[in-house]
């Protein structure tokens, strides 16, 4: 009997793993935006040395917590090796971590973020950053990309490199702050709203002129006169945000540009020239999707999963455009579903594909259906997730659940016949 139960378990487990991995071969693909760890170096020179900000941004969703009294642990330890071309040891920083939450569900929520700042000096040079984070409950060490870091790249004559925050600013220690976007020096593609800060060094300078290139497209040409005179230092608020405290220890002009364009997934290139000057060296920074869902990322196949809310017409049509060409016409399909014609971020077309990744994740049976070809993930892709589900057996003994949903009201019933997880809808 005791073989019988482990036998079953076994393949219960292989089968779970196998569409899992079934999962991750149709979807899943490597990407920046799903990694473990987002980092941002910035530098400022002060005096004969430069001062470097290591920020970091992880999810809450990636680290250990253990229950403390009511409340949740996370405690973890980031080291830094620093290192010159040849390998040669210039500086270590270490820096231990511990936060509590109250509610459990936070853990689990992958759009928390733990965020910080580490700083250290060092003189202009090519150096290579080393992080390796610890999960102290565990003990488990995780050695992340190495960054590579050339001082003399983050200044561009008088202006440093731009940085990215949010339009919508923290509130520090009664101070009103820039908060950092803090996604790997990137413009995260949402429906959320940024600024570029662009600090120099000659606080002479009244105006300058900014060219935005998105790709291969100018998006953006204008004279920015709006600026403020302090330092820059990053520091951490909370564990919540990094943010750009001031100080008058080393004045920079700080050109803020407010009225950017709704930016297309991509390369950003920023050109600055000062008023009378030369124009700089573009900037590049990239656009990205980072929580882009995972069966978005094959045009073809997403093209193909609008078969719950479109007709095989529709979708062949669709079909008809070369392969080089999918993701456009993919895109162009779910422009009537945008919020404006400004916008090129599109929250419904996230929603629709968010769904599938879900019922792909939580709705295969073990028999090996897939989980987006059952009944009960055609009704969430199309209605969304129930406002209450109710579970039960009929008179059969089979397992039955019911979908409520409040607005507009609707139930649905499924009964899974053969106990493999198969819900049909009755």
């Amino acid at each position: 009997m005791i073989r019988k139960i482990i036998f079953i378990a076994v393949v219960i487990f292989a089968q779970g793993f196998a569409q899992r991995q079934k999962f991750r071969n149709e979807f899943e693909k490597p990407d920046l935006a799903q990694q473990f760890f987002y980092t941002e170096v910035h530098s400022v020179l002060r005096d004969s040395a430069n001062l470097i900000s290591f920020s970091y941004r992880i999810p809450y969703s990636r680290l250990v917590f253990i229950k403390d009294d009511d409340r949740y642990l996370a405690s973890f330890r980031l080291a830094l090796e620093i290192t010159d071309t040849a390998s040669n040891h210039v500086t270590r920083q270490i820096e231990e971590e511990k936060f509590y939450v109250n509610d459990f569900d936070e853990t689990l929520n992958k759009n928390n973020y733990y965020q910080n700042v580490v700083s250290f000096n060092i003189k202009d040079g090519r150096y290579k950053i080393l992080p390796f984070f610890t999960d102290l409950h565990t003990n488990v060490q995780i050695k992340l990309r190495d960054l590579f870091l050339d001082t003399n790249q983050l200044i561009n004559g008088i202006f440093y490199s731009p940085i990215i925050v949010s339009r919508e600013k923290t509130l520090c220690h009664n101070d009103s702050l820039f908060t950092l976007t803090n996604f790997d020096d990137s413009f995260p593609y949402s429906d959320s709203t940024n600024e570029i800060l662009i600090p120099c060094s000659d606080t002479s300078v009244k105006k300058i002129n900014v060219v935005i290139r998105n790709n291969s497209d100018t998006v953006y040409r204008a004279d920015i006169f709006d600026h403020f005179q302090s330092d820059i230092q990053f520091k951490a608020c909370s564990g919540n945000d990094v943010v750009l405290g001031e100080s008058k220890d080393h004045i920079l002009n700080n050109f803020i540009i407010s009225d950017l364009p709704a930016f297309s997934e991509g390369e950003i290139s920023i050109f600055v020239k000062a008023d009378g000057g030369k124009v700089s060296k573009p900037f590049i920074k990239k656009v990205i999707w980072f929580d882009k869902p995972f069966s978005l990322r094959s045009p073809e196949a997403a093209i193909k999963l609008l078969k719950y809310i479109e007709p095989d017409s529709v979708i062949n049509n669709l079909l008809r455009a070369k392969s080089d060409e999918y993701k456009e016409a993919l895109y162009n399909y779910w422009k009537k579903y945008r919020p404006s014609a400004r916008d090129t971020y599109n929250p419904l077309m996230k929603e629709y594909y968010s769904r599938i990744d879900f019922a792909a994740r939580n709705f295969a049976t073990i028999s090996g259906k897939s989980g987006i070809e059952t009944d009960r993930a055609k009704i969430y892709i199309q209605f969304g997730a129930p406002q209450k589900i109710e579970r039960s057996s009929n008179q059969y003994g089979k397992v039955v659940e019911t979908w409520i949903y409040s607005k507009p009201k609707r139930e649905f019933v499924f009964i899974d016949n053969d106990g493999t997880g198969n819900f049909k809808l009755k």
